[in-house]
């Protein structure tokens, strides 16, 4: 089965197919299962409206690429409700359906049960009555007419398809209902829950036959015989016997008596809300219909929250306008005396976390705080958070905050390492590059450090400070931290924090790193094929030229203190200078 939806300028309801009746639940029948017979679960909801453009909706029954069924709005005389009947999108002989100002839109239902296939019906005209079988007509939806705007057609009924397949013709049902949707005008759904086909020409398929074997009896209970949830909130899986065995795999519908007291899902989980005596129908959904109930006490339910309302505390309007300003809110629980347990809120917020506004407040308390921090480049922005209850039920709220007049600065930082490497160093002086993404992004300078100096050293790139280069010391875990102070807050520091494993380290004396500023190449930037000195105290042995990413280049031996860039290309390198005693210095080094 395949189903896809479209629009057409229209007002009424057309059904194109080959032929159509609208089937009532059948009564229960002689059954015998058929292996020739194909079943499936559609589950369309679609609403059209009269004067919109195009939609319709096309079902192909038997999943072989060709649009079997055809629901679309058409256009005939004023507040005339009118249908007709086709085939392949050629109008055939038969016509059904009709109505007149704002007399109900008749369908016929019946069916051939000695056959137990579907008859053709007829009209006479489009404004004449619909005739059939001698089976009773039931109203599936109403005219648009401002008088009755109501559902009419609130279950579903069979409705019966003649198609044609290579030649031969073939017969099927869908489950379906059509309706104009309650006080609102020119408004009409179409919801098809199901449909099954033959595959043997000419066989007759009647109406809820799916091929599987029709349910005899149907005993439910809760599971393990339970017949009461004594637990707040508490759940029990109700359970269902179905006779003959054959039919265990058989869909059930789970309905309740009172949804106030419990809810229950399609898999027959029932879950307790309030204090009461709930009653548990389970009905098949074959040709037989057969239903069940059992009834279940619920005792020990607190009161839940029905809804939240969140105020601006002290009144007011949900909007911040002066910079770096806050708004604080209050919370109104509904009903007031929902238990205590449930009135813990957790802020949050919905939407432009990243970039524009963050909100705080303490969990379990019932205020909370927005603090603004940006908008959109001058432009007021439409900020929304949500107020989440610790009901089980998941009682929140959702509300904006309009903010304006901020200065342009960073929400967040945030660091990651580039080339998505894992953070850790395993090589001896090995090394991460890092970057720090901020938001908004402004060209801030962003400034680093490490918790530990003894097992790392990180460097910011000259020429890009949101980029720096980590290198491993000794064994151990650092923590690297980018951060960003505002000139325009006092005291405010954004930053984020990577934790780097690094190990395989040869150690290190912590005096030597801390002289790593005194070495210092010149020229820098440096030709390739020229020399480079180096200013330092130390006594270099060699020095390791690798690129920005890391990747080795070349190992060059130093003599009286300087370099020979022979065969050194274009390139910006991260030179590591080696004294005797396996300490090192890192530099920079522009190569033109």
């Amino acid at each position: 089965m395949k189903a896809n939806y479209n629009h057409m300028n229209k007002i009424g309801l057309i059904l194109l197919i080959s032929w159509v009746s609208l089937l009532s639940y059948a009564q229960p029948f002689d059954h015998t299962p058929s292996s020739t017979i194909v079943y499936r679960e559609i589950n369309i909801s679609e609403t059209i409206r009269r004067h919109d453009p195009d939609l319709f909706v096309n079902i192909d029954i038997d999943d072989d690429g060709t649009n079997d069924l055809i629901f679309r709005i058409a256009s005939e005389a004023d507040n005339i409700f009118i249908g007709r009947v086709y085939a392949s999108n050629e109008q055939a002989n038969t016509k059904f359906l009709s109505g007149v100002g704002c007399s109900p839109t008749l369908f016929s239902a019946f069916v051939n049960k000695s056959g137990q296939k579907f008859i053709e019906q007829s009209a006479e005209d489009w404004n004449g009555s619909v005739q059939g079988a001698g089976e009773t007509q039931v109203i599936i939806a109403n005219n648009f007419c401002t008088d009755e705007p109501n559902f009419l057609n609130k279950d579903f009924s069979y409705l019966g398809v003649q198609f044609e397949k290579d030649g031969n013709i073939h017969y099927a049902w869908l489950l379906i209902k059509i309706y104009n949707i309650k006080d609102v005008t020119d408004y009409m759904s179409i919801e098809v829950k199901s449909l099954a086909y033959e595959t043997v020409a000419s066989q007759g398929i009647q109406a809820g036959d799916d091929g599987n074997p029709v349910v005899s009896s149907i005993e439910i209970q809760g599971a393990g015989g339970i017949s009461e949830i004594t637990e707040d909130y508490g759940t029990l899986q109700m359970e269902a016997n179905l006779l003959p065995i054959e039919a265990q795999g058989r869909l059930i519908h789970w309905t309740l008596s009172d949804y106030d007291l419990a809810t229950i899902n399609i898999a027959g989980e029932l879950t307790a809300l309030s204090n009461g005596t709930v009653r548990v129908y389970a009905t098949i959904d074959d040709i037989n219909q057969k239903t069940d109930y059992a009834d279940i006490t619920i005792s020990n339910q607190k009161i839940h929250l029905e809804a939240l309302n969140v105020l601006v505390k002290g009144g007011g309007e949900f909007k911040i306008d002066t910079d770096y300003g806050t708004l604080e809110f209050d919370v109104e629980f509904i009903p007031e005396n929902a238990d205590n347990s449930f009135k813990s809120i957790t802020w949050e917020q919905s939407n432009n976390a990243s970039n524009n506004q963050f909100i705080y407040g303490a969990i379990g308390g019932t205020t909370g705080i927005v603090q603004a921090i940006n908008d959109a480049d001058g432009l007021a922005t439409n900020t929304t958070f949500t107020a989440q209850s610790s009901d089980p039920n998941g009682t929140s709220k959702d509300f904006s905050v309009v903010i304006s007049n901020q200065t342009k600065r960073i929400a967040r930082l945030e660091l990651v390492i580039i080339g998505e490497l894992p953070p850790e160093i395993n090589q001896d002086k090995g090394m991460l590059q890092l970057r720090s993404n901020d938001y908004p992004s402004y060209g801030e300078p962003i400034f680093w450090k490490v918790d530990n100096p003894s097992l790392a050293s990180v460097t910011p790139d000259v020429t890009n400070s949101s980029i720096a280069f980590l290198n491993a010391l000794n064994d151990g875990t650092v923590n690297v931290i980018c951060y960003w102070e505002d000139p325009s807050v006092s005291g405010r520091i954004v930053s984020d924090t990577l934790s780097v494993l690094i190990s395989n380290q040869i150690p290190t004396a912590i005096d030597e790193l801390l002289n790593e500023q005194k070495a210092i190449l010149f020229p820098n930037p440096a030709n390739s094929n020229s020399t480079v000195f180096i200013n330092t105290k130390k006594r270099i042995q060699r020095a390791n030229f690798r690129t920005i990413s890391g990747k080795f280049v070349a190992s060059v031996p130093v003599s009286d203190q300087t370099l020979q860039l022979t065969d050194i290309k274009k390139g910006t390198y991260l030179v590591t200078l080696h004294l005797s005693n396996n300490t090192y210095f890192t530099k920079l080094l522009y190569v033109e």
